[in-house]
Order: C-alpha cells, then sequence, then structure tokens
C-alpha cells in the first residue's frame, strides 16, 4: 500500500523501482505522486497483486514515468479519475498487458498524458481489438479499421485518435 500523497510534489531525484521485488503492492492511493518534479524518475515494473490506482495518482506529474505491469497486471480492476492526467513529461510511457479483471476506468483517466500509452491486443485475433471499461471493438485489416461499440465509447474513441 502507497499512501495518499506519499511522494506528492517531491522536489528532487525520486527513483522508486520496485520491480520484482513488490509482488504484494495492492493500492497505489490518492495523489500518492501527484505533482512529483521535473527532476523526479519514477518506474514500476511487475505487480501482479495490483488492484487499485487511486485518484489523481500520478496527476500533473513533470518527472518521468514508466509503468510497465505487463502481463502480471492481471488483478487490476481499477484505474481511478485523473490516475494518469497531465502528465506532460514524452518520455513517459505506460504499457499494460490484458486486463481481464479491469471493471472501472475514471473519467480523465489519462487525460493530457502526452507519453506513450499502450494496451496489448486480444487473444482470439491480432487484427481484433477491445477495451473492457470504454467497450469499443475494433476490426484492423490493411489500412482499414471497422469500430463498433456504444455512441458514447466510439465518441471515445474518436477523441482519442
Amino acid at each position: 500500500f502507497i499512501g495518499e500523497q506519499a511522494f506528492y510534489y517531491f522536489p528532487g531525484i525520486l527513483k522508486f523501482e520496485p520491480g520484482d521485488s513488490c509482488t504484494e503492492l495492492t493500492t497505489i492511493s490518492l495523489g500518492a505522486f501527484k505533482a512529483a518534479s521535473a527532476d523526479s524518475i519514477v518506474s514500476f515494473g511487475k505487480l501482479p497483486s495490483l488492484k487499485i490506482i487511486g485518484k489523481e495518482v500520478f496527476q500533473n506529474m513533470e518527472g518521468k514515468l514508466t509503468f510497465n505491469p505487463g502481463d502480471s497486471s492481471t488483478s487490476l480492476t481499477d484505474i481511478r479519475a485523473k490516475a494518469f492526467s497531465e502528465i506532460k513529461n514524452v518520455e513517459s510511457v505506460i504499457t499494460f498487458g490484458k486486463l481481464p479483471a479491469l471493471q472501472s476506468l475514471g473519467t480523465s483517466a489519462f487525460e493530457a498524458f502526452f507519453g506513450v500509452l499502450k494496451f496489448e491486443v486480444g487473444d482470439a485475433s491480432a487484427c481484433v481489438f477491445s477495451r473492457k471499461a470504454r467497450n469499443p471493438r475494433c476490426s484492423v485489416h490493411g489500412d482499414d479499421t471497422t469500430t463498433v461499440g456504444s455512441k458514447v465509447s466510439l465518441d471515445w474513441f474518436r477523441a482519442e485518435l
């Protein structure tokens, strides 16, 4: 458990690299790394027990964030509002593997995120993609893309393009 505002507005260099040793971390709470300085470096590797990324955890972070739970993020159920919003460091990379337990993607979770955001493809076909939280379904063939979903999910998808 990383508590509320644990590293809020940290003024120095912060290298947080739990990697494989952080297997029991279940929650990163409200504003834990919010507004970390431009000198900060925050890096997460495998997090097999992580269930909740709290509200505004990395919001307004100026430093470099590498968040890569990869295939070990199978327990993640909640990414709360503005969790990764307004991160302006273009070197930041957020990579998610498959998220079979994800039930909630909060409002503006990735709003104004200027780094690289990656999600993994489905099991059935390398040409078919879906997201449980917003539920658009995409099929890609060559340079053609077909997307189906509710009006809300399609509006969101178009905005993300």
